[in-house]
């Protein structure tokens, strides 16, 4: 599986009330793989574990202020992860992770004209993700609106994919790669070094806030 893609489907709804079936509206080249990697079948797709999207108006309580969204008002808005498991015989599984925002996504389906089946990787990869070398499980990670959170050897990571954030934190460290307070830092480059699982660098242009804290055991 050296040229594995990523298949965006629509759900086709049958009139006659039969079996649902999928519709491949495009495809989308992963990173190309060294020789003697494989992808694993238990890759998959997450999105956010608590939903932060604003629904329908809360109740106005007399002497509250209004109830308002934590993150973002619409689903489309917050970021979308797939971790890709690799795998090279008799060796440990690695992982990749990518993201990106759900609306670039379909940006690029909505794009794309009804010929182009496939779109490679460094056509659309590199301009509207970030990749990590690290493994996201829903069990033990959060992923809310555009905020992705990982916790490792009892540290906590979060990577901050607001645009208004990092704008913010590049007035005021004067410096858009500097570090401000403690280990805070704006990233606009993330890259997986070329390897036994890659064949070439692994290379995200989206820009975000990285954040690492020592976990709490209060």
């Amino acid at each position: 599986m050296v040229s594995a893609v990523l298949k965006i489907c629509r759900i086709i709804d049958r009139p006659d009330g039969g079996t649902l079936s999928l519709y491949t509206i495009i495809q989308l080249g992963l990173p190309p793989l060294a020789l003697g990697a494989c992808l694993l079948y238990y890759s998959h797709c997450m999105r956010e574990s608590v939903p932060a999207y604003s629904g329908p108006p809360s109740l106005i309580i007399e002497g509250r202020p209004p109830r308002r969204p934590l993150f973002h008002k619409s689903p489309d808005e917050g970021v979308i992860v797939f971790v890709i498991a690799t795998k090279i015989i008799r060796t440990n599984l690695t992982f990749l992770t990518v993201v990106t925002y759900l609306r670039l996504l379909m940006a690029l389906v909505t794009s794309a004209s009804s010929e182009v089946t496939l779109i490679p990787w460094e056509t659309w990869g590199p301009h509207i993700t970030a990749c990590f070398e690290l493994h996201v499980c829903p069990k033990v990670d959060a992923l809310i609106g555009d905020r992705l959170v990982t916790l490792v050897h009892r540290m906590l990571s979060i990577f901050d994919f607001n645009s208004m954030r990092i704008q913010d934190a590049i007035k005021r460290t004067g410096d858009s790669i500097g570090c401000s307070i403690g280990m805070t830092m704006v990233k606009h480059r993330s890259v997986v070094p070329k390897g036994r699982v890659f064949k070439e660098d692994v290379i995200g242009k989206l820009p975000y806030i990285s954040v690492i804290r020592p976990a709490s055991t209060g």
